[in-house]
């Protein structure tokens, strides 16, 4: 009955961010907007499933196999909420947030997407995020979270990844907010400082990349000491 009466929002934990030894950040946290499955307020029969992913395709401009991969997350029996579209253009949060009663147990929900200041002369130091799988779900990270697939976003996953929050409401039968019970906020990943110096490596990189391309050479390296 209680499961019937509540509503436990997560909220997602911004990652922690990376500096160079000189303090200049290299990476960005930018808030996007994903749509999420809100399980426990899917309508309980499959056609008016059906029917919500019908419209939520059109809203998304979704057809062949996109839209039965959608169709197949709403008649899905699992408890834990899916992603269901990510990224959301400005434009289309907006329209949704205004139609959001046509959809039934969908949700927008605010997280955020990671940004290089300058991706090319540290990718292979910084590595990059990707979004997270079924076996990482499991493990207890969010539908919408990110996590470290390479470089330093991997090598300090557990550093870089906050403590999720969440918020509880209370929802009368037909879904609707009557109020906030409860909210226990997000703790943030904390920051990981390198002994990199993002100017050296910058100055060394474009040096590099003019002595290859005037030399014609397939490649080169520098030591810098």
């Amino acid at each position: 009955a209680e499961a019937n009466r509540t509503w436990n929002i997560p909220l997602p934990a911004p990652r922690g961010i990376i500096y160079d030894r000189a303090g200049r950040q290299m990476v960005y946290n930018a808030p996007v907007s994903d749509l999420v499955t809100v399980p426990e307020e899917l309508p309980p029969d499959a056609m008016q499933r059906r029917d919500t992913a019908r419209r939520l395709s059109g809203f998304l401009h979704l057809g062949g196999e996109e839209a039965l991969a959608l169709e197949e997350k709403l008649l899905a029996t699992s408890t834990r909420p899916a992603l269901v579209a990510e990224y959301l253009a400005h434009a289309a949060s907006v329209a949704f947030s205004a139609r959001e009663y046509e959809f039934r147990g969908i949700a927008l929900r605010t997280t955020s997407s990671r940004k290089y200041s300058e991706a090319e002369p540290f990718y292979h130091v910084l590595g990059h995020v990707g979004r997270v799988t079924s076996e990482d779900i499991k493990a207890g990270y969010l539908t919408t979270d990110l996590i470290g697939r390479a470089g330093i976003e991997v090598s300090y996953e557990k550093t870089l990844k906050g403590t999720v929050g969440a918020a509880v409401y209370e929802v009368n039968a037909r879904g609707e907010v009557l109020r906030m019970r409860s909210r226990t906020e997000p703790q943030s990943g904390k920051h990981v400082v390198l002994t990199l110096d993002a100017s050296m490596q910058n100055f060394i990189f474009e040096k590099l990349g003019a002595s290859i391309y005037a030399k014609r050479s397939p490649g080169g390296a520098v030591v810098a000491l």
